[in-house]
């Protein structure tokens, strides 16, 4: 860790595994790669792809976007706009294996479950 700075995330997802992480990794990076396994689509593809530099939301402050009951669309897009690098090569990517049915399922919160869509080989 640079000079004890440390890394983690705040976060609310129906995913168990995209939620919070505590302050403990030296990078954004390593931040990042440890939400990729828990990071998929509802064809349990492993999707995370990428990453951006860290973004100071303290320059939304003053829209009470932490409390907004209504869709934040504005911020979203505004994160949108800043520039990502790739997590993996191009053949990594291809590499990958889906999540397990199993993995899939539990990693929903109660109440929001769903079966993967189809998955190769079944």
């Amino acid at each position: 860790m640079k000079d004890g700075v440390a890394w983690g995330a705040i976060g609310k997802s129906k995913f168990v595994g995209l939620r919070f992480r505590d302050p403990v990794f030296r990078t954004p990076r390593e931040l990042s790669m440890s939400y990729f396994e828990s990071y998929y689509n509802d064809a349990a593809e492993k999707t995370l792809r990428a990453i951006s530099r860290p973004i100071d939301l303290s320059r939304r402050d003053g829209k009470d976007w932490e409390r907004a009951e209504e869709d934040v669309w504005d911020l979203s897009d505004w994160i949108g706009l800043h520039p990502v690098r790739p997590l993996l090569t191009p053949a990594q990517a291809r590499k990958l294996r889906r999540v397990e049915p199993v993995a899939f399922t539990q990693g929903l919160l109660p109440g929001l479950t769903h079966p993967p869509k189809e998955r190769i080989g079944s």
